[in-house]
């Protein structure tokens, strides 16, 4: 697997520790084996875009903050990564819904 994919792992249970929150919580919080979340964040396994905005919800933790290790993205950056994502995705009509989830997702999140 990527190494990116160990770096936000990284940064998520880091936030969990400065929270407190174990790795089982969050699985029990989101509906999810503990040995899933543990793959995902350890970079064994890919997480998908809605399992990835899940487990940051679940333990309140900014989504660019585990993803790119930055506080908040700017409205550039919004606007750069969302035309990037869009045109892998619109390459595959079967994952446009998981699409809409995710744009709904960054949309929410604040400019820096």
């Amino acid at each position: 697997m990527h190494n990116r994919w160990k770096e936000w792992g990284k940064r998520f249970r880091a936030v969990c520790q400065e929270k407190d929150v174990s790795l089982a919580q969050v699985a029990e919080r989101i509906g999810r084996a503990e040995p899933t979340v543990r793959s995902w964040t350890n970079g064994t396994r890919m997480a998908g875009l809605d399992d990835f905005f899940t487990l940051c919800e679940a333990i309140g933790a900014d989504p660019s903050y585990v993803l790119f290790g930055k506080v908040s993205v700017s409205a550039e950056e919004k606007e750069a990564l969302g035309r990037a994502v869009k045109a892998v995705l619109e390459a595959d009509p079967a994952v446009n819904p998981h699409y809409q989830q995710f744009i709904r997702r960054v949309k929410k999140t604040k400019p820096i």
